[in-house]
């Protein structure tokens, strides 16, 4: 499903499950129900966007998140189907944090101000971690 330059009208808003494998949302404005798939419902405004793609060598729809500007307010549970979790310009609140699940294997982060909520990972393959040289960066692991 791709949803993009799409303009809710205030009041609607869109709810996705667990069957849908591959999402995308960018330049897009209103309330998408991601709770089946990132455990959360977020507000869109244009600048944010996230993808949820499945990784093509996988046959138990095991996938990637890819989330780009956006700042979470609530904690973030996120689903034992994604393997790879990419965060772009990604920030919680003082209460939020992201939690990754116990099959989560690489981890992305980029241009951040964020909690990490990685105690139930057991084993991560890869942890990238791109500083910003004009953007105050802060990681807090749990």
């Amino acid at each position: 499903m791709v949803f993009e330059a799409a303009q809710l009208s205030i009041g609607s808003s869109v709810t996705f499950d667990e069957g849908n494998e591959y999402i995308s949302i960018s330049q897009s404005k209103g309330l998408f129900n991601l709770q089946k798939c990132i455990g959360t419902k977020l507000c869109f405004e244009k600048d944010m966007s996230i993808k949820i793609l499945p990784i093509k060598s996988s046959i138990n729809n095991i996938s990637t998140v890819k989330m780009h500007d956006i700042r979470f307010t609530e904690p973030v549970r996120l689903p034992s189907k994604c393997k790879r979790v990419e965060l772009f310009c990604v920030s919680t609140s003082e209460n939020a944090e992201i939690v990754l699940n116990s099959g989560c294997k690489e981890l992305l982060i980029s241009e951040y101000a964020v909690a990490i909520n990685a105690q139930d990972v057991e084993k991560l393959d890869v942890l990238t971690v791109k500083l910003s040289i004009t953007e105050e960066n802060s990681i807090k692991f749990i």
